[in-house]
Order: C-alpha cells, then structure tokens, then sequence
C-alpha cells in the first residue's frame, strides 16, 4: 500500500498519498494522530525496531 501511494505521489496520479496510508497502517503514528482528539485511547509504550 505504501509504495502504490508513493508511486501515485511521484507521478502525480490521484489517489491517497503515503502521509494518509501511514495514519492507517502505522499504529504507534495513529496513536500519536489520536492523541490530541476527544477519542480515549489505552497507554502505550513504542519501540524501536532495531
């Protein structure tokens, strides 16, 4: 999904871009999105992938 969203932004295709793909399939990053809106989310700890 990221890399059509990719391809679609660099060839300037409509559609959605990697930013809107990544609130979907990035969960530390839709938590953090949540974060700041009336939508109670768990504790969370993230980490690194190394």
């Amino acid at each position: 999904m990221l890399l059509t969203a990719q391809l679609r932004e660099a060839l300037n295709l409509p559609g959605d871009r990697p930013t809107m793909i990544q609130q979907f399939t990035d969960k530390s990053y839709l938590k953090s999105a949540l974060k700041n809106s009336l939508i109670r989310v768990p504790k969370y700890l993230i980490f690194a992938q190394d």
